[in-house]
């Protein structure tokens, strides 16, 4: 009895362990395409959005910084942002926080934070909605800092740390969700 248990046991994991690949094996639908006019070609490579094994994913391509630029849509409104890992917290500009109606959170959290201009305090936020191609997050813990500081606004770990995975490799940045 106890040799079947641990039979079916070392069986059911080995199947959830696979189930992810053999399901998602072969399920893409193949689609023929022809094309008769010439092909378009693009002055800046686009990100590209694909299904991969269940999860979303965004490929950022960097720009000639290394760093990663992403347009992402805040309150129904455009922002760039910049990709830092190195960044707490999702940050806002208190110009762009006015425009998008991101306040500061009414708890009146302060953060001390270091940046490339010296130390600042910034106040807590709360991100309603971000999204960009394909990725979509409720509620980010964010910061605002100070009218006296300018600042970018900043994708940082508040909203990378949700993420199902987050892969660097030859400039690009995948993100899945």
């Amino acid at each position: 009895m106890l040799k079947t248990a641990i039979l079916f046991f070392v069986c059911s994991v080995a199947i959830a362990a696979f189930a992810p690949q053999l399901l998602s094996f072969g399920l893409k639908p193949q689609v023929e395409t022809t094309t008769t006019a010439a092909p378009v070609t693009l002055a800046t490579p686009r990100p590209v959005i694909e299904e991969s094994a269940g999860f979303r994913e965004a490929v950022l391509h960097s720009n000639s910084h290394g760093q990663y630029m992403v347009d992402v849509l805040i309150n129904g409104e455009v922002v760039p942002m910049m990709v830092d890992t190195g960044a707490s917290f999702v940050s806002l500009s208190s110009q762009t926080a006015a425009r998008l109606g991101v306040y500061a959170d009414p708890s009146g959290l302060r953060y001390r934070m270091t940046t490339a201009n010296g130390q600042v305090i910034a106040s807590a936020a709360t991100v309603p909605e971000i999204s960009f191609q394909g990725i979509y997050m409720k509620d980010v813990d964010a910061i605002i800092s100070p009218p006296e500081v300018a600042t970018p606004d900043l994708l940082g770990t508040s909203f990378i740390k949700r993420l199902a995975g987050v892969e660097q490799r030859d400039g690009l940045l995948i993100l899945r969700q």
